[in-house]
């Protein structure tokens, strides 16, 4: 057994080490596109309210991956251990190619590979229910950005980076509530996995730590993409990107339904880009038309993160499949 919980241990360590590299540098590129905080600042103001989220509302996410998807991975050390290194496995992967990618895809589609293998009675409902949030998280966060973005736009047309002061304050809480949801979301896909095994306790404290270490040893490159790379981020870009981002994750709280804060902001980025062009493009009003007027660089930027959503799910099951096998052999 205690061998069992080093490996867990372990395994949870690394994958949120390499969450923060990855769904947390999401909830700071924003804040460090718009330059409104330095780098570390940004960290540290992410890592305080990811635990406090935790803490707070973890318990909604929490039982729904660890004990609501297969029935017997609670009684499974190994099986944990499986899910939680294939899981970390991917997201390493994606971090160091800077590819966003969904840390809740990335769980669930391993503890699927682990049922599969195992031969395990699977929730496909619950499983249907997940993966359809994949697909209206990024569009809810899309539309209400657009609806945001348009309201204040109408009251602050320049929204240049000269706007920085004003912004500064509203864009520091929006990264502090999106850092939040994060960690009573995303944050518990993981946990409540390696609950199975570890206290809760020490997962949410060590977890934490793992997960500002992700951020500024790895983080970097996801920054690059989420803030800099998918649109123009400004101050009161980055506030609006953050606000909606964060409610469409926090009303995945409340329902139950474990999410991804990779999918609310990079969704909320494209909405602004997307306000954009018909702003600027007005007689350009078709999708054709519109994405015709996307940079190269940007098309290529939203075809890899839509790559990296599809295969996610795909990739991390074979993993933890194979993995689960191969180490039924050796042990």
């Amino acid at each position: 057994m205690f061998f069992s919980i080093i490996l867990v241990a372990a395994a949870t360590f690394f994958l949120l080490y390499f969450m923060g590299g990855n769904a947390a540098g999401h909830m700071t590129g924003p804040l460090i596109g718009a330059r409104v905080l330095t780098f570390k600042k940004a960290v540290l103001f992410s890592a305080i309210a990811v635990f406090i989220g935790a803490l707070l509302q973890g318990h909604l996410i929490r039982a729904v991956i660890g004990k609501g998807i297969v029935s017997n991975l609670q009684a499974d050390s190994l099986g944990v251990v499986v899910v939680l290194l294939s899981a970390a496995a991917w997201v390493c992967l994606a971090t160091i190619f800077g590819w966003p990618v969904s840390i809740s895809q990335s769980v669930i589609g391993s503890v699927i590979g682990y049922g599969l293998i195992t031969n395990t009675i699977i929730n496909w409902s619950r499983v249907a229910t997940i993966f359809g949030s994949v697909i209206l998280n990024p569009l809810f966060a899309a539309v209400l950005t657009i609806a945001l973005y348009a309201g204040l736009h109408r009251f602050f047309p320049s929204d240049d980076d000269e706007k920085k002061r004003i912004w500064a304050i509203p864009l520091l809480l929006s990264t502090i509530y999106a850092s939040y949801t994060l960690g009573a979301n995303t944050f518990n896909s993981v946990v409540g996995v390696a609950a199975n095994v570890m206290n809760s306790g020490w997962l949410l404290v060590g977890g934490t730590i793992a997960l500002a270490l992700g951020i500024l040893i790895f983080g970097k490159r996801v920054i690059k993409t989420a803030g800099f790379e998918v649109t123009h981020i400004n101050p009161m870009t980055a506030f609006v990107i953050q606000l909606a981002g964060a409610l469409v994750l926090h009303v995945f709280i409340y329902l139950g339904i474990p999410s991804t804060a990779t999918l609310a902001v990079i969704g909320a980025t494209f909405g602004v880009g997307v306000f954009r062009k018909f702003k600027d493009n007005v007689q350009k009003n078709t999708v054709a038309q519109l994405w015709q007027s996307v940079p190269e660089k940007r098309k290529g930027t939203m075809l890899k993160i839509l790559l990296a959503w599809f295969i996610t799910p795909i990739f991390v099951a074979g993993l933890a499949a194979a993995l689960y096998v191969l180490l039924k052999l050796l042990i």
